[in-house]
């Protein structure tokens, strides 16, 4: 079976969009607010942007980087159901299987929604992808939630 011919983002448009990903970066340092408009404008200019990676015509990465950078940006501006909408985006995005962290910040953002059943069916997958090492890197209250409620 042959895989359809993926298309990428044109030249200048894929480099635009990572040049305006990393100003928005470095904008967050003194203000997430404003780099939170930055990575916005970015994502709208994808096409096909609410389409999974598998169905799409076009294969951008840069999909991905932006839905991980706002769900963590909106975790940390205190929104968790803007969160939960791009990490829910994320986990679709996703080209890579054996990557843990779009399960991890979906599961972030779920629990901090309050949709616990969600967290967990996220973070297990992760664990089971990652073990333990999944949740490096990320507040230890959301291993702590994991690993009490494996207890339970």
């Amino acid at each position: 079976m042959t895989e359809p011919p993926r298309h990428y983002l044109p030249d200048d448009l894929g480099t635009r969009l990572l040049d305006e990903w990393e100003r928005g970066t470095e904008v967050a340092e003194r203000d997430e607010r404003s780099a939170l408009t930055i990575w916005l404008s970015c994502w709208a200019e994808l096409p096909d942007a609410e389409v999974p990676w598998f169905e799409r015509e076009y294969d951008f990465p840069i999909a991905a980087v932006l839905c991980q950078t706002l769900a963590e940006a909106y975790l940390r501006q205190g929104a968790p159901d803007a969160a939960l909408e791009h990490a829910r985006r994320l986990s679709r995005l996703s080209t890579n299987p054996v990557d843990t962290s779009p399960h991890v910040v979906l599961g972030m953002a779920a629990r901090d929604a309050g949709r616990d059943d969600e967290a967990l069916r996220s973070f297990t997958t992760a664990h089971e992808i990652g073990g333990p090492r999944a949740f490096r890197g990320y507040p230890s209250r959301y291993w702590q939630f994991f690993r009490d409620s494996r207890r339970g």
